[in-house]
Parts: C-alpha cells; structure tokens; sequence
C-alpha cells in the first residue's frame, strides 16, 4: 500500500506551514496586527452613514468582508498551529470587542 500523501495533503501542508512561518515572525506580528487595524476587526461593521443617521448597509458589507479575510487568516494559523488536525473556525471578536467565538 503507498503511503505517500496525496498532492492536495502537500500543498495544504506546505501552505499552513508557510503561513506560520510568515506570520509567526517578528514581521509577520507586525503585518498581522495592522491587518486586523485595517480591517477594523474589533469595531462594529455597521455604521452611522457620514452623511446622516442611517447605516450604510453597502459600507458595512466591504467592512465585513475585509475583516472576513483577517479572520480567515486567523483560522488558518489556528490550523497551521495545530498541524493541519483542527477544523478551521474563523475566531471573530464580538462587535463590543470582547473575545468572541
């Protein structure tokens, strides 16, 4: 029987181990964190519009997906961290910045 890993395991493993050493780096923390500034991660995603009282549904969906991407990043780490044995789950910061699920 070959117990060779498949293409897919190689590249998923070499993947989750370029991403922890990318971002497990002094570098990386540094990227990391102004990620999540960027993103907004820990603010609310929905808004006052600048121009009145109403939410911008439009500005919190870009928002949203912004942070979507950071949190993705997180997860995979969280896998990488595990070697590549947890389900990834996006860790997200509840929008009164909280430690969230």
């Amino acid at each position: 029987m070959n117990h060779e890993q498949s293409p897919q395991k190689n590249a998923k493993r070499d993947f989750l181990q370029s991403l922890q050493r990318t971002f497990e780096s002094d570098d990386g923390a540094i990227i990391l964190a102004w990620l999540h500034a960027t993103a907004g991660t820990r603010k609310p995603c929905f808004l006052r519009a600048r121009t009145g009282s109403a939410i911008d549904p439009l500005a919190a969906a870009v928002r949203d997906g912004r942070c979507g991407l950071v949190w993705e990043i997180e997860a995979a780490l969280t896998l990488a961290r595990s070697g590549g044995s947890e389900k990834p789950t996006a860790r997200r910061t509840s929008r009164l910045g909280n430690a969230g699920v």
